[in-house]
Protein backbone atom coordinates (compact mmCIF):
# COMPACT_ATOMS: atom_id res chain seq x y z
CA UNK A 1 0.00 0.00 0.00
CA UNK A 2 1.67 3.19 -1.09
CA UNK A 3 0.72 6.82 -0.94
CA UNK A 4 2.71 9.99 -1.36
CA UNK A 5 3.60 11.65 1.96
CA UNK A 6 5.51 14.92 1.83
CA UNK A 7 6.81 16.96 4.75
CA UNK A 8 7.91 20.58 4.38
CA UNK A 9 10.77 19.88 6.80
CA UNK A 10 12.36 17.63 4.17
CA UNK A 11 14.12 18.64 0.99
CA UNK A 12 11.55 18.49 -1.82
CA UNK A 13 13.88 16.59 -4.15
CA UNK A 14 14.17 13.87 -1.53
CA UNK A 15 10.51 13.50 -0.64
CA UNK A 16 8.59 14.00 -3.89
CA UNK A 17 8.61 10.23 -4.44
CA UNK A 18 8.70 9.28 -0.78
CA UNK A 19 6.23 6.38 -0.66
CA UNK A 20 5.06 5.73 2.88
CA UNK A 21 4.74 1.96 2.51
CA UNK A 22 4.03 1.08 6.15
CA UNK A 23 0.93 3.20 6.68
CA UNK A 24 -2.41 3.77 5.00
CA UNK A 25 -5.01 6.52 5.18
CA UNK A 26 -8.51 5.07 5.62
CA UNK A 27 -10.92 7.55 4.05
CA UNK A 28 -14.51 7.78 2.81
CA UNK A 29 -15.20 7.09 -0.87
CA UNK A 30 -15.44 9.97 -3.31
CA UNK A 31 -19.09 10.63 -4.10
CA UNK A 32 -20.05 11.98 -7.52
CA UNK A 33 -22.89 13.81 -5.81
CA UNK A 34 -20.36 15.93 -3.90
CA UNK A 35 -18.72 17.26 -7.08
CA UNK A 36 -18.41 21.04 -6.89
CA UNK A 37 -19.29 21.10 -3.19
CA UNK A 38 -17.21 22.64 -0.41
CA UNK A 39 -17.54 22.53 3.37
CA UNK A 40 -15.88 23.41 6.65
CA UNK A 41 -15.33 20.52 9.07
CA UNK A 42 -13.50 19.74 12.29
CA UNK A 43 -9.78 19.20 11.66
CA UNK A 44 -9.78 16.62 14.47
CA UNK A 45 -11.93 14.32 12.30
CA UNK A 46 -8.63 12.91 11.09
CA UNK A 47 -7.41 10.33 13.57
CA UNK A 48 -3.76 10.98 12.83
CA UNK A 49 -0.97 8.58 13.66
CA UNK A 50 2.29 10.50 13.63
CA UNK A 51 4.99 8.52 11.83
CA UNK A 52 2.82 5.40 11.93
CA UNK A 53 2.65 5.18 15.74
CA UNK A 54 -0.45 5.96 17.77
CA UNK A 55 -0.28 6.88 21.43
CA UNK A 56 -3.51 5.05 22.30
CA UNK A 57 -3.59 1.37 23.26
CA UNK A 58 -4.48 -1.44 20.87
CA UNK A 59 -8.13 -1.51 21.96
CA UNK A 60 -8.53 2.15 21.08
CA UNK A 61 -6.93 1.67 17.66
CA UNK A 62 -9.18 -1.29 16.92
CA UNK A 63 -12.25 0.64 18.03
CA UNK A 64 -11.45 3.51 15.65
CA UNK A 65 -10.77 1.25 12.67
CA UNK A 66 -13.72 -1.10 13.21
CA UNK A 67 -16.17 1.74 13.81
CA UNK A 68 -15.04 3.37 10.57
CA UNK A 69 -15.39 0.05 8.74
CA UNK A 70 -18.83 -0.82 10.16
CA UNK A 71 -20.37 2.54 9.39
CA UNK A 72 -18.98 2.69 5.88
CA UNK A 73 -19.90 -0.92 5.11
CA UNK A 74 -23.44 -0.37 6.41
CA UNK A 75 -23.71 2.74 4.24
CA UNK A 76 -22.58 0.82 1.15
CA UNK A 77 -24.66 -2.31 1.96
CA UNK A 78 -27.65 -1.07 3.93
CA UNK A 79 -29.51 -4.39 3.93
CA UNK A 80 -26.63 -6.48 5.27
CA UNK A 81 -27.54 -7.07 8.94
CA UNK A 82 -24.05 -8.34 9.90
CA UNK A 83 -22.74 -4.78 9.80
CA UNK A 84 -25.33 -3.62 12.31
CA UNK A 85 -24.40 -6.52 14.57
CA UNK A 86 -20.77 -5.52 14.30
CA UNK A 87 -21.54 -1.91 15.17
CA UNK A 88 -23.45 -3.05 18.27
CA UNK A 89 -20.55 -5.25 19.37
CA UNK A 90 -18.00 -2.49 18.80
CA UNK A 91 -20.03 -0.06 20.89
CA UNK A 92 -19.95 -2.56 23.77
CA UNK A 93 -16.16 -2.99 23.76
CA UNK A 94 -14.74 -2.16 27.21
CA UNK A 95 -12.33 0.56 26.13
CA UNK A 96 -12.15 4.28 26.73
CA UNK A 97 -14.62 6.69 25.15
CA UNK A 98 -13.37 8.16 21.88
CA UNK A 99 -14.11 11.06 19.59
CA UNK A 100 -16.55 8.82 17.72
CA UNK A 101 -19.00 9.21 20.63
CA UNK A 102 -20.55 12.22 22.28
CA UNK A 103 -22.15 12.62 25.69
CA UNK A 104 -25.96 12.78 25.65
CA UNK A 105 -27.62 12.46 29.08
CA UNK A 106 -25.07 9.87 30.09
CA UNK A 107 -25.52 7.78 26.95
CA UNK A 108 -23.29 7.50 23.90
CA UNK A 109 -24.46 8.48 20.45
CA UNK A 110 -23.10 6.88 17.29
CA UNK A 111 -21.54 9.09 14.64
CA UNK A 112 -23.99 10.20 11.97
CA UNK A 113 -23.43 9.44 8.28
CA UNK A 114 -22.54 13.10 7.67
CA UNK A 115 -19.92 12.94 10.44
CA UNK A 116 -18.63 9.63 9.10
CA UNK A 117 -17.95 11.24 5.73
CA UNK A 118 -15.56 13.59 7.55
CA UNK A 119 -13.57 10.74 9.06
CA UNK A 120 -10.01 9.85 8.07
CA UNK A 121 -7.78 7.42 9.93
CA UNK A 122 -4.04 7.29 9.29
CA UNK A 123 -2.77 3.98 10.62
CA UNK A 124 0.14 1.58 10.24
CA UNK A 125 -0.25 -1.69 8.34
CA UNK A 126 0.49 -3.59 11.56
CA UNK A 127 -2.25 -1.84 13.55
CA UNK A 128 -4.74 -2.21 10.70
CA UNK A 129 -4.19 -5.98 10.57
CA UNK A 130 -4.50 -6.21 14.36
CA UNK A 131 -7.80 -4.29 14.25
CA UNK A 132 -9.21 -6.63 11.59
CA UNK A 133 -8.24 -9.65 13.69
CA UNK A 134 -10.00 -8.08 16.67
CA UNK A 135 -13.05 -7.53 14.47
CA UNK A 136 -13.44 -11.19 13.59
CA UNK A 137 -12.95 -12.19 17.22
CA UNK A 138 -16.02 -10.12 18.10
CA UNK A 139 -18.16 -12.82 16.50
CA UNK A 140 -16.44 -15.83 18.02
CA UNK A 141 -15.55 -14.99 21.62
CA UNK A 142 -19.03 -14.65 23.09
CA UNK A 143 -20.80 -17.31 21.04
CA UNK A 144 -20.06 -20.81 19.84
CA UNK A 145 -18.98 -20.79 16.24
CA UNK A 146 -21.61 -23.35 15.25
CA UNK A 147 -24.32 -20.96 16.38
CA UNK A 148 -23.29 -18.31 13.91
CA UNK A 149 -24.67 -17.96 10.45
CA UNK A 150 -21.57 -19.31 8.71
CA UNK A 151 -22.63 -18.16 5.26
CA UNK A 152 -23.22 -14.64 6.54
CA UNK A 153 -19.83 -14.63 8.22
CA UNK A 154 -18.16 -15.82 5.01
CA UNK A 155 -19.89 -13.05 3.11
CA UNK A 156 -18.69 -10.61 5.74
CA UNK A 157 -15.11 -11.80 5.20
CA UNK A 158 -15.41 -11.30 1.43
CA UNK A 159 -16.83 -7.79 1.90
CA UNK A 160 -13.98 -7.03 4.30
CA UNK A 161 -11.40 -7.93 1.66
CA UNK A 162 -13.23 -5.79 -0.91
CA UNK A 163 -13.15 -2.83 1.45
CA UNK A 164 -9.42 -3.22 2.01
CA UNK A 165 -8.85 -3.33 -1.76
CA UNK A 166 -10.92 -0.16 -2.20
CA UNK A 167 -8.89 1.58 0.49
CA UNK A 168 -5.66 0.39 -1.10
CA UNK A 169 -6.81 1.87 -4.41
CA UNK A 170 -7.70 5.21 -2.78
CA UNK A 171 -4.39 5.33 -0.90
CA UNK A 172 -2.38 4.80 -4.08
CA UNK A 173 -4.09 7.88 -5.55
CA UNK A 174 -3.67 9.99 -2.41
CA UNK A 175 -1.01 12.49 -1.41
CA UNK A 176 -0.37 14.23 1.92
CA UNK A 177 1.69 17.35 2.45
CA UNK A 178 2.46 18.66 5.95
CA UNK A 179 3.70 22.20 6.63
CA UNK A 180 4.80 21.90 10.24
CA UNK A 181 5.88 25.52 10.50
CA UNK A 182 2.42 26.81 9.61
CA UNK A 183 0.52 23.89 11.16
CA UNK A 184 -1.24 22.93 7.93
CA UNK A 185 -1.87 19.60 6.25
CA UNK A 186 -3.15 19.01 2.70
CA UNK A 187 -4.66 15.67 1.66
CA UNK A 188 -5.62 15.10 -1.98
CA UNK A 189 -7.37 12.05 -3.49
CA UNK A 190 -8.71 11.31 -6.97
CA UNK A 191 -11.18 8.94 -8.62
CA UNK A 192 -12.18 8.38 -12.24
CA UNK A 193 -15.89 9.10 -12.76
CA UNK A 194 -16.24 8.29 -16.46
CA UNK A 195 -15.52 9.76 -19.87
CA UNK A 196 -16.55 12.95 -21.61
CA UNK A 197 -16.67 13.85 -25.32
CA UNK A 198 -14.67 16.71 -26.83
CA UNK A 199 -17.14 19.18 -28.27
CA UNK A 200 -19.96 17.46 -30.16
CA UNK A 201 -17.81 14.50 -31.21
CA UNK A 202 -18.43 11.23 -29.38
CA UNK A 203 -16.20 8.73 -31.17
CA UNK A 204 -13.70 6.77 -29.08
CA UNK A 205 -10.83 8.90 -30.36
CA UNK A 206 -12.46 12.07 -29.02
CA UNK A 207 -13.22 10.87 -25.51
CA UNK A 208 -11.38 12.09 -22.43
CA UNK A 209 -11.26 10.50 -19.00
CA UNK A 210 -12.90 12.65 -16.33
CA UNK A 211 -11.58 12.61 -12.77
CA UNK A 212 -12.98 14.09 -9.61
CA UNK A 213 -10.56 14.99 -6.87
CA UNK A 214 -11.07 15.81 -3.21
CA UNK A 215 -8.75 18.15 -1.35
CA UNK A 216 -8.78 18.72 2.40
CA UNK A 217 -6.77 21.57 3.99
CA UNK A 218 -6.48 21.14 7.75
CA UNK A 219 -5.32 23.74 10.25
CA UNK A 220 -4.14 21.50 13.06
CA UNK A 221 -2.97 24.33 15.29
CA UNK A 222 -4.74 24.28 18.66
CA UNK A 223 -7.32 27.06 19.16
CA UNK A 224 -6.13 29.64 21.72
CA UNK A 225 -7.15 33.08 22.95
CA UNK A 226 -4.43 34.49 20.72
CA UNK A 227 -4.60 32.96 17.23
CA UNK A 228 -2.23 35.50 15.67
CA UNK A 229 -0.48 34.02 12.61
CA UNK A 230 -2.56 30.81 12.89
CA UNK A 231 -5.60 31.91 10.86
CA UNK A 232 -5.32 31.48 7.08
CA UNK A 233 -7.34 32.40 4.02
CA UNK A 234 -7.18 30.38 0.80
CA UNK A 235 -7.01 32.91 -2.04
CA UNK A 236 -6.52 30.71 -5.10
CA UNK A 237 -4.61 27.81 -6.61
CA UNK A 238 -2.09 26.80 -9.23
CA UNK A 239 -2.31 23.31 -10.74
CA UNK A 240 0.00 21.37 -12.99
CA UNK A 241 -1.80 18.50 -14.71
CA UNK A 242 0.49 15.98 -16.39
CA UNK A 243 -0.75 13.42 -18.91
CA UNK A 244 1.40 10.30 -18.92
CA UNK A 245 2.79 9.26 -22.27
CA UNK A 246 0.89 6.22 -23.52
CA UNK A 247 2.85 3.00 -24.00
CA UNK A 248 2.31 3.25 -27.78
CA UNK A 249 3.70 6.79 -27.91
CA UNK A 250 7.36 6.00 -27.42
CA UNK A 251 8.61 9.18 -29.08
CA UNK A 252 6.33 11.56 -27.19
CA UNK A 253 6.97 13.26 -23.86
CA UNK A 254 4.48 13.58 -21.04
CA UNK A 255 2.16 16.54 -21.66
CA UNK A 256 1.80 19.20 -18.97
CA UNK A 257 -0.97 21.76 -18.56
CA UNK A 258 -1.01 24.62 -16.06
CA UNK A 259 -3.99 26.22 -14.35
CA UNK A 260 -2.90 29.48 -12.75
CA UNK A 261 -5.70 31.08 -10.71
CA UNK A 262 -4.11 32.75 -7.67
CA UNK A 263 -7.07 35.06 -6.92
CA UNK A 264 -10.18 32.98 -7.69
CA UNK A 265 -10.38 30.70 -4.65
CA UNK A 266 -11.65 27.16 -5.23
CA UNK A 267 -15.14 26.15 -6.47
CA UNK A 268 -16.22 29.76 -5.95
CA UNK A 269 -15.13 29.91 -2.30
CA UNK A 270 -12.40 31.96 -0.62
CA UNK A 271 -12.45 30.30 2.82
CA UNK A 272 -10.88 31.30 6.11
CA UNK A 273 -9.45 28.31 8.00
CA UNK A 274 -9.03 28.82 11.73
CA UNK A 275 -7.15 26.58 14.20
CA UNK A 276 -8.99 23.28 14.61
CA UNK A 277 -10.86 23.71 11.31
CA UNK A 278 -10.52 22.03 7.94
CA UNK A 279 -11.79 23.06 4.52
CA UNK A 280 -12.66 20.36 1.99
CA UNK A 281 -13.88 20.61 -1.58
CA UNK A 282 -14.31 18.48 -4.70
CA UNK A 283 -13.65 19.47 -8.29
CA UNK A 284 -12.68 17.73 -11.55
CA UNK A 285 -10.29 17.62 -14.49
CA UNK A 286 -10.04 15.74 -17.79
CA UNK A 287 -7.18 13.70 -19.25
CA UNK A 288 -6.70 12.54 -22.81
CA UNK A 289 -4.65 9.57 -21.54
CA UNK A 290 -5.29 6.65 -19.20
CA UNK A 291 -3.19 8.11 -16.40
CA UNK A 292 -1.53 11.23 -15.15
CA UNK A 293 -0.59 13.31 -12.14
CA UNK A 294 -1.80 16.50 -10.49
CA UNK A 295 0.28 18.72 -8.25
CA UNK A 296 0.42 22.36 -7.37
CA UNK A 297 -0.14 24.81 -4.56
CA UNK A 298 -2.70 26.97 -2.83
CA UNK A 299 -2.05 30.70 -2.56
CA UNK A 300 -2.58 31.51 1.11
CA UNK A 301 -2.61 34.56 3.37
CA UNK A 302 -2.21 34.99 7.12
CA UNK A 303 -5.27 36.96 8.25
CA UNK A 304 -6.84 38.35 11.42
CA UNK A 305 -9.03 35.97 13.40
CA UNK A 306 -12.16 38.06 12.71
CA UNK A 307 -11.75 37.72 8.92
CA UNK A 308 -14.84 36.23 7.30
CA UNK A 309 -15.05 33.67 4.51
CA UNK A 310 -15.78 35.13 1.09
CA UNK A 311 -16.94 34.09 -2.35
CA UNK A 312 -15.51 34.95 -5.74
CA UNK A 313 -16.54 38.51 -6.56
CA UNK A 314 -16.51 39.68 -2.94
CA UNK A 315 -13.96 42.28 -1.82
CA UNK A 316 -11.12 40.41 -0.11
CA UNK A 317 -8.63 42.42 1.90
CA UNK A 318 -6.05 39.63 1.82
CA UNK A 319 -5.58 40.11 -1.94
CA UNK A 320 -3.72 43.29 -1.01
CA UNK A 321 -1.78 41.86 1.93
CA UNK A 322 1.93 42.59 2.37
CA UNK A 323 4.34 39.96 0.98
CA UNK A 324 5.28 38.75 4.47
CA UNK A 325 1.63 37.67 4.99
CA UNK A 326 1.44 35.65 1.75
CA UNK A 327 2.75 32.13 1.13
CA UNK A 328 2.23 29.06 -1.02
CA UNK A 329 0.97 25.79 0.47
CA UNK A 330 2.06 22.79 -1.58
CA UNK A 331 -0.23 20.04 -2.81
CA UNK A 332 1.91 16.94 -3.23
CA UNK A 333 1.59 15.00 -6.52
CA UNK A 334 -1.36 12.58 -6.60
CA UNK A 335 -2.22 10.06 -9.29
CA UNK A 336 -5.06 10.12 -11.82
CA UNK A 337 -5.82 6.61 -13.11
CA UNK A 338 -8.71 5.74 -15.45
CA UNK A 339 -11.22 3.01 -14.65
CA UNK A 340 -9.91 -0.29 -15.96
CA UNK A 341 -6.28 0.83 -15.94
CA UNK A 342 -5.64 0.31 -12.21
CA UNK A 343 -3.98 -3.08 -12.68
CA UNK A 344 -1.14 -1.41 -14.58
CA UNK A 345 -0.21 0.68 -11.57
CA UNK A 346 -1.58 -0.89 -8.37
CA UNK A 347 -0.20 -4.26 -7.28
Amino acid sequence: MTGNLMDSDLDEDQNTNNNNTHCILLQPPLSKRAYGHARKINANSTYWCEDGVMDEDRGEKSRQVLSFYAWWAQYMNDNFSMYKQMEDKISNLKISRTETETETDGDSKSMSLEELMEKNIFISDHDLKAALRDGFRLFTEEEELDKLDILDLQRFAIESLKLIEEQKDLWYKTSIFVDREKGLRVTATSSCIGTTAIGHLSSQDNLKNRFCYRVRVENFNQPTNDDANNVFQLLGRTWKIIEDREMSEENEDDREFTVNAPNTGVVGKIPVIKPGEAFEYMSSCDLGTQSGTMKGCFHMAIVDDDTECAQVGDPVEAFHASPDKLFELNVAPFRLIATGAESKFIS
